[in-house]
């Protein structure tokens, strides 16, 4: 390549970085902060949050349908999943550990599990995207050092609640999930998860049989460690994000690469150039692209996250690209919802 040719392309890709930019659609909820959302298609998603709150938009956020299931106005849900523009479940943390679904666009709820015990703690759910019958719930340790696992097999109705040594390695003293973004877990298929942690110590968890355990880098405070991944089964490649929480400027240990196919143990690496602070959400976009947020603002890459650009200062808890479709939308503190814009 020519050196004109080269500075060129360096300045074509300038203009593009420039390009991106955060679009705030709503604070109309601005007592609420959001770390639940769940987008359908480029019109079509949902969010969930502090006070009971759920809400959705069926035009890309020009206009939001806001719901409080009757009895639980008080619950802080931190993860929700929709199917479709009437049908959704959120996770409420905290005991008692409850799951809501709703069948006619968030208008009637219902249980469709409960756990009283005192020391349950939901964190996160996921749904398998090839077969959104498949589910994972994870939850913190409640009663010895495995992590809390629920799964179905029917969109939610039936849970059913997994201890086993086998497929999940016993958590540290002081290890659990951060319910920061609802996006510590993955499916990769109908039977195989991917997990991360954080606390006093941070690991990646695969259920495969035998199970493996990876420890990751992490700052030293408990309020730091892994919080949001996500992974492209085309790729085989992965993003896991984070930092210390309490110290959102810092960028130390806030990225993670890693390359997993499923036939041998996953491979881990570094950013060249990591994003600003600390980041608690990761959605990637397409074969080169993601957008990572948290609270320290939102950054994009262009080549599977080896290098990141902050694109602005607005904090989120959470970001997610849509199912069926390219467009990337955002949730976080003070009832804020936006859109990355391109």
């Amino acid at each position: 390549m020519t050196r004109l040719n080269f500075s060129l392309l360096l300045i074509a890709l300038g203009f593009f970085l420039n390009a991106q930019q955060i679009k705030v659609l709503s604070q109309e909820k601005s007592d609420v902060s959001f770390r639940g959302i769940s987008v359908l298609d480029n019109s079509v998603f949902w969010v969930c949050g502090t006070k009971g709150t759920v809400g959705m938009s069926y035009n890309g956020g020009k206009a939001f349908k806001w719901v409080h299931p009757k009895g639980y106005e008080n619950r802080d849900f931190r993860d929700i999943h929709a199917w479709d523009y009437k049908t959704a479940i959120v996770m409420a943390v905290g005991s008692p550990g409850v799951i809501l679904k709703t069948k006619d666009s968030g208008n009637t709820w219902y249980e469709v599990f409960k756990d009283e015990n005192a020391n349950v703690f939901f964190d996160a759910m996921d749904f398998y995207e090839r077969n959104e019958n498949i589910g994972i719930l994870v939850g913190d340790p409640v009663e010895h050092s495995l992590p809390y696992i629920l799964v179905t097999h029917n969109k939610g109705e039936l849970w059913e609640k997994i201890s086993s040594t086998d497929k999940y390695p016993p958590m540290g003293a002081g290890e659990a999930f951060f319910a920061a973004s609802g996006s510590n877990v993955k499916m990769i298929n109908d039977s195989t998860s991917i997990m991360v942690s954080g606390g006093n110590t941070s690991s990646f968890i695969v259920n495969s049989k035998p199970a493996f355990k990876q420890s990751l880098k992490k700052g030293t405070t408990e309020t730091s460690g892994a919080n949001g991944i996500d992974y492209s089964s085309f790729e085989n490649y992965g993003i896991i994000v984070g930092g210390d929480y309490m110290n959102p400027e810092s960028s130390e240990n806030n990225l993670i690469l890693f390359d997993y196919n499923r036939v041998k143990n996953p491979t881990f690496s570094y950013p060249e150039a990591a994003p600003k602070g600390y980041k608690s959400s990761v959605t990637i976009i397409d074969k080169t692209k993601a957008v990572a947020c948290g609270i320290s603002g939102v950054d994009i890459s262009m080549d599977k996250g080896k290098n990141w650009k902050h694109i602005s200062p607005e904090g989120f808890n959470v970001c997610q690209r849509a199912k069926n479709g390219n467009k990337v939308y955002m949730a976080g503190p003070d009832g804020k919802i936006g859109m990355l814009i391109e």
